[in-house]
């Protein structure tokens, strides 16, 4: 039987095949990524997770400094505690949906009480699916995946001038995974 000799070469190799072997996907508890349609890099957030205000449901907070110091929020709620995908809507856009539906929202967060502006699950293109996929779920940690359509809600006041003008009007965050940890 011949036996491969561990080489420097070898060695350096191995080191280089394990290193290189490790991905983002395995997140660390109360991490999450996604990748915004706007700017040119990932976003990183602090990810948390709490009792849902339905039945067997939890709710999902997302947190991100944005360049500009401004705090980025994206709350899931109401998602049901399945492996299923759920998708999201806005409950507004939608007649006769009850209030507690399965939506997503986004804000800029001022400072600790003030919000700017706020963005809405954006249903107005039937082709364009807002989602969320709980892929494991216990009672200190939940991971899973998104892929959410954002537009500028309807209920802001566009008579003043946005917080945030690097945001779009209409945006989507993509390739969307989090290992969130509970509040």
């Amino acid at each position: 039987m011949k036996f491969i000799e561990l080489t420097p070469q070898v060695l350096l190799f191995i080191i280089l095949g394990v290193i290189l072997g490790c991905t983002k996907d395995d997140l660390k508890k109360g991490d999450g990524y996604a990748t915004p349609s706007f700017g040119s890099k990932e976003w990183k957030f602090e990810s948390n997770f709490g009792q849902g205000g339905r039945p067997n449901s939890i709710y999902i907070k997302l947190t991100h400094y944005n360049d500009n110091g401004l705090l980025n929020v994206i709350e899931i709620v109401n998602i049901p505690k399945s492996n299923d995908t759920t998708f999201l809507t806005h409950f507004k856009e939608v007649p006769n949906m009850p209030i507690d539906t399965f939506q997503a929202y986004f804000f800029v967060q001022i400072d600790e009480d003030a919000l700017g502006e706020g963005y809405v699950v954006d249903t107005s293109n039937l082709n364009l699916k807002s989602y969320v996929v709980l892929e494991e779920i216990n009672n200190r940690k939940v991971t899973g995946s998104f892929h959410i359509n954002f537009v500028l809600s309807p209920d802001i006041n566009t008579n003043f001038p946005k917080f945030d003008e690097t945001i779009p009007d209409t945006f989507n965050v993509s390739n969307g995974r989090f290992s969130a940890e509970k509040f």
